[in-house]
This record gives C-alpha cells, structure tokens and sequence, in this order.
C-alpha cells in the first residue's frame, strides 16, 4: 500500500457509491469490503497514510472554510470534516489545501464523515481480533497556518460565505 493506491481504493469507493445513489455510506461501505481483502501490513499501511493525509489537512486554514461551510466547527467537527475531505478524492483534497475556496463547488451543508478515521482498525481487528499496531505521523497533532476569528473568516473566503454564510 502506498499514497497512489491509497488515492485508487478512495477514488474507486467513491465512483462506485455515484453509481449507487452517492451517498457516503455507500462509500464507506465500499471501502470496508476494499480494506478486508488486504493484507495485515497493507490495512496499517492504509491507515497510516489516512492520518498522514489528516495531518496534512490540519491547518487553520481548512478549519476556516469547515467553520463556514458547516456553520461553526468544533475539534471533532474539523476532524470528520477532513475525513470528508479525503472521501472527495485525490484532486479536490488537493485542491482545497491549496485553496479552501474551492471546496464551494463539492460542499453541501455539514460536510463530515467520521467513518472514515475506524475503518483500517475495524478490518484488522475483524482479521485478527488483536489490537491494531497503529504506526504514528509525528505532526499529526501539529496545527498550521495563521489564526482568525470568526468575524474575519467570513472576509478571508467570501464565496464560501456567500454560498454558506
């Protein structure tokens, strides 16, 4: 398991739930049956580079557009906010650490996926029935970018605001 085809099992789950209605848990769902057919190392793998992708996320930034778009945000809510993020896919993951602005053309209200953060742990622990060997991404926890407030953020993305706000 690697980034690219962490990016093809994420990408595959998501264009197979389009075709049955597109509805996260369809996604996730997909994903499950993606995960149980790894192996052991693979299934570690594939969570690592999920938290990988969180840590990369967890910037300031992200967070403002997460306030906007779901009309606030708490710490668990920017955390199932980016575990939606990375459901969107490679390119629109991408894009929005680049510019959060351009979340307004894939975001509804509420954009959160918690699902996401178990699935690795739930598969290994359905294999072996051991506790999952987590392998730790040392800035997971390490919050870029520079701080607003809320009456600022509104300024700083105004056609999220203007869609959400």
């Amino acid at each position: 398991m690697d980034t690219k085809n962490f990016w093809k099992m994420v990408e595959h789950a998501k264009a197979h739930a389009q075709q049955l209605g597109n509805d996260a848990n369809i996604q996730i769902a997909i994903l499950r049956g993606l995960l149980q057919k790894l192996s052991l190392d693979e299934i570690v793998e594939f969570d690592y580079i999920l938290n990988t992708m969180m840590a990369r996320s967890y910037h300031r930034e992200l967070w403002g557009a997460a306030y906007i778009i779901n009309g606030g945000c708490s710490d668990d809510g920017f955390e199932y906010f980016r575990g939606w993020l990375i459901l969107q896919g490679e390119k629109s993951f991408e894009d929005a650490l680049k510019d959060p602005e351009s979340l307004v053309e894939i975001a509804k209200c509420d954009v959160e996926n918690e699902d996401i953060l178990g699935l690795a742990v739930e598969a290994y622990l359905q294999q072996t029935g051991k506790e999952f060997p987590r392998k730790d991404v040392v800035d997971r926890f390490e919050l870029k970018g520079t701080a607003w407030t809320e009456d600022e953020v509104y300024e700083k993305y105004p056609k999220l605001a203007e869609k959400f706000g």
